[in-house]
């Protein structure tokens, strides 16, 4: 009895001790369903000096891999030389997963050891030189800072001097610290940026010759999950389920096979159960069906209710949450003020559920790409008056591309509306290489303009009769779709035009005056150039006999171009024959305006 009362007295002398050990292994903005989540069924990554995305062929290119884990600890045994390390990679690669699995395996090796460490999501702390303030022994302390892309001030910046501003600030903040580690997507920065990036923090004391007298990045890639890692994860998922394993293993090896990027997003595999049996093209099609299994899974709700709600949050959270808030996340007292708010309070969100809370309370979705794809989705589907204009991240790019790549082979891009999309955005996007036509006018001769419809292959009754349809993208742009962007050449028509025929003086009137009207929400409209008005010719007459899309007005049947023939005759294109044509400036046609995809 005399040994048990000492023994309960020696605990409840060390409780305080063992509630200050325990409380340091929990990480403050990250809950213990985050810390499950990432380290259940986890598989080590490994890294590589080269951007993989910079590599045709990732999987069977010859580049030096290394283990991540290995690697970050050899580097933080030299805080001279490795003080600042970032670490890049494509979106769903594991940026966040790599540093909760590594800060729980450094807090177990370094048990009894002095150095701490600290992971601090930069897309959840509104005030990040407060919250270092308040981080004690920072020499003996690595901290780690993920998601850089997240940072709301990084947002702010404008060009890749902002951006150097703004790590520079980042680099002053932290630079008691012992080492300081940095996530952050590889696509957040232009191509030459990240080669440029610098600290602006210098070593102390002397340095040796040859050697930098600042401190420099080092610059690490998680490397694309290869065939071995894959099969470890899914053994992981399936240990007892050989069938269910094989099964998972086929899937994501066809998967991969068709869609390679996969291989740069391990974490879609945590959700390789809910893509068995389906047909997926492309990579937005895997996200809508990890959405639409959550949605069945969640019997608290009406799947359209759910659908609907995530949706619109994601839409908040993106638009209005990082500005009010600064974090990319939603305090329930807000989100509560949405439609079905009280029924979110009382959701008890399961583990498996896109959506969760932080330790603080805060809402936010489990993998940023989930926000992203369901903000795309939503916004296609407001009215554009709605919508607010404001620059897209690529992962969004790349969901929207294919989104009307997959509508335009069903024939639906007529039901979209792209207002308010960042069009350069999407023109710049790879899977998208507009046609290059002329935009400035001359005066072409004859000779020139025959030339010019056999080069494009033009269809034109006359000089070229075997010519062909050019393959368009007509997607309808603005309130009531009085515009119309053709993705195959980027630029963006009138559906209708001038209601009466003009000359062709009175014509650049007209031009003048839906500029200074500001028509359409533009004010950089014009008259086509005959290469231009030309692409609209279809093979084949089709609408009202026309020989264009009937997505245009039948009205405008023949046009005038902002080319000339000589001082006294312009060309026009008369889509009511098929014909490019040419005709005195003093006779009347109709006018159709054209403007490339800039937003003004």
């Amino acid at each position: 009895m005399t040994k048990l009362l000492a023994l309960l007295n020696f605990l409840v002398k060390i409780k305080p001790y063992l509630n200050e050990w325990w409380s340091s292994w929990r990480l403050s903005y990250f809950s213990d369903e985050d810390f499950q989540n990432a380290t259940k069924y986890y598989v080590k990554p490994h890294c590589q000096k080269i951007d993989p995305a910079t590599i045709i062929d990732s999987q069977n290119a010859k580049i030096k891999r290394y283990d991540l884990f290995e690697t970050i600890n050899y580097l933080l045994e030299q805080p001279d030389k490795y003080k600042y390390i970032m670490i890049f990679g494509e979106t769903g690669t594991g940026k966040t997963s790599f540093l909760l699995n590594f800060y729980y395996e450094y807090k177990s090796l370094k048990l009894f050891k002095r150095t701490r460490i600290k992971v601090i999501p930069l897309g959840f702390v509104k005030n990040l030189s407060e919250v270092i303030n308040k981080i004690g022994n920072k020499s003996n302390t690595v901290l780690c800072l993920d998601a850089l892309d997240e940072d709301t001030l990084m947002h702010d910046s404008a060009d890749s001097n902002k951006y150097q501003e703004r790590i520079w600030e980042i680099c002053q903040q932290t630079y008691e610290f012992r080492n300081v580690i940095i996530t952050c997507r590889s696509q957040f920065f232009p191509k030459d940026v990240i080669t440029k990036l610098s600290t602006n923090i210098n070593k102390p004391g002397s340095v040796g010759m040859g050697e930098s007298g600042e401190y420099t990045f080092k610059k690490l890639y998680i490397s694309y999950f290869n065939n071995s890692q894959i099969r470890e994860y899914l053994k992981k998922r399936f240990p007892d389920d050989l069938e269910k394993f094989q099964k998972s293993l086929n899937k994501a090896n066809d998967l991969v096979g068709r869609i390679p990027e996969l291989t740069m997003r391990p974490m879609i595999l945590a959700y390789i159960d809910d893509l068995l049996n389906k047909n997926i093209d492309y990579t937005y099609q895997i996200y809508e069906s990890i959405v639409d299994a959550w949605i069945n899974r969640e019997k608290y709700w009406e799947n359209k209710d759910l659908r609907r709600f995530s949706e619109q949050l994601a839409v908040h959270i993106y638009t209005q949450s990082v500005k009010t808030h600064g974090v990319a996340a939603i305090p329930l007292y807000e989100l509560q003020q949405f439609e079905n708010g009280d029924k979110i309070k009382r959701w008890k969100i399961s583990g498996r559920s896109l959506l969760n809370h932080d330790a603080e309370g805060n809402y936010k979705f489990a993998h940023r790409s989930i926000m992203e794809f369901l903000f795309v989705t939503r916004f296609l589907k407001m009215v554009p008056k709605d919508r607010e204009e404001l620059p897209w991240t690529k992962v969004m790019v790349n969901f929207l591309s294919e989104i009307l790549i997959n509508n335009q082979y069903r024939g639906e891009l007529n039901k979209l509306n792209c207002e308010k999309i960042d069009l350069n955005a999407l023109l710049l996007f790879e899977k998208y290489k507009p046609i290059q036509l002329r935009r400035e006018p001359k005066t072409i001769s004859d000779k020139d303009a025959k030339r010019m419809i056999l080069i494009n292959e033009f269809f034109d009754e006359n000089l070229n009769p075997k010519g062909k349809s050019l393959k368009h993208r007509f997607i309808p742009y603005g309130e009531k779709n009085k515009s119309i962007f053709d993705l195959a050449t980027g630029l963006i028509w009138q559906q209708s035009g001038s209601m009466d025929e003009l000359t062709w003086q009175k014509a650049h009137q007209y031009i003048q005056e839906i500029n200074k009207n500001h028509t359409a929400g533009s004010n950089i409209w014009r008259l086509p150039t005959l290469d231009e008005a030309m692409s609209l010719m279809e093979a084949v007459r089709k609408k009202e006999q026309l020989y264009i899309d009937p997505v245009f007005d039948t009205t405008q049947s023949w046009i005038w171009t902002g080319d000339l023939n000589s001082d006294s005759v312009a060309w026009n294109v008369r889509y009511s024959d098929g014909i490019c044509d040419k005709n005195y400036i003093l006779n009347s046609n109709f006018v159709r305006a054209v403007r490339s995809a800039k937003s003004n």
